[in-house]
């Protein structure tokens, strides 16, 4: 199903794309290629909305400045210094992250940007995204993709895949924020357990941004893979409040289970293989949910 989702200035018509399979429906629109909901039956049967969005496209781009389902690329988090090497050249992005890092790839995101549908069928959507030379300050002329797909075992699966004519970075993810009780009950947001099957974390500084180094120790329960939503952010530690989890293959298999106390259990096939903040862990999906992300 299609339906109108809003006009952007100059006249552009944005439209929203419904998925489904199974028991799970999802809304996906072609401005940003955001997730807008996640319909799904808890362990009653009773079905609810679990990500957080906007009711048309003008939300996502005037008051969206938390990111709400937005596709992020080239890169996603933040480079240290708003620049890298490459090649042995130095790239100079956007310091759009307190004048000093670049954040999510700089002041002209892709969740600001109108995306070509190039496949819509009951259970999947595919849409493209051309980015030119320069774009953002990345080198090489890019075709990207992004491919949401509800399969038959509950899981929404969000693929990415990108063609450039030069060496580039392509660092792809979703910034959904999802809340196990429904959209509509944000005062139970935090009543939920996290459980990561992760031996390593990247610390974050003061201004959020880590260097790559793995650490094992800080807070046991990151440490040990265990740790209740409220735990970093109540801590007012600097360097964890941030983190990105590295899941490791073996680690993977054990899955990532998020509890809505005193409800249901979560279990998310573990495929990603690198760090998300936090906030977008806290509050999964009551069915199976994975998100799989090509990391370089």
């Amino acid at each position: 199903m299609k339906k109108t989702f809003g006009t952007l200035p100059g006249g552009r018509e944005t439209f929203l794309y419904t998925i489904a399979c199974g028991g799970i429906t999802a809304q996906i629109t072609d401005f940003g290629a955001a997730l807008v909901t996640l319909n799904v039956p808890d362990k009653n049967g009773n079905i609810d909305d679990v990500v957080l969005g906007y009711d048309d496209c003008n939300g996502y781009r005037i008051t969206n400045g938390a990111a709400l389902g937005a596709t992020v690329g080239r890169n996603s988090n933040r480079v240290g210094g708003a620049k890298f090497t490459m090649n042995g050249k130095t790239v100079n992005l956007d310091a759009n992250d307190n004048g000093v890092n670049n954040l999510h790839s700089g002041f002209d995101p892709y969740k600001n940007r109108l995306w070509k549908v190039e496949r819509h069928d009951a259970n999947s959507i595919r849409l493209s995204l051309q980015s030119p030379d320069g774009d953002q300050g990345f080198p090489g002329n890019a075709t990207i993709h992004v491919t949401y797909t509800i399969d038959p075992d509950n899981a929404l699966r969000i693929t990415y895949d990108a063609v450039c004519d030069k060496d580039t970075v392509f660092n792809m993810t979703n910034h959904t924020y999802f809340n196990l009780a429904g959209h509509d009950h944000p005062e139970k947001a935090m009543g939920q357990i996290l459980s990561m099957p992760a031996r390593f974390f990247t610390a974050d500084d003061a201004e959020f941004w880590t260097d790559g180094r793995y650490k094992t120790q800080a807070q046991r329960e990151i440490a040990e893979g265990t740790f209740h939503v409220n735990s970093i952010s109540d801590a007012g530690t600097p360097g964890i409040s941030d983190p990105g989890f590295l899941i490791s293959r073996e680690c993977r298999k054990r899955g990532i289970v998020v509890e809505c106390l005193p409800g249901a259990t979560a279990f998310v096939p573990a495929l990603v293989q690198s760090g998300f903040p936090c906030d977008r862990f806290c509050s999964r999906s009551p069915a199976r949910l994975s998100s799989r992300n090509h990391f370089p």
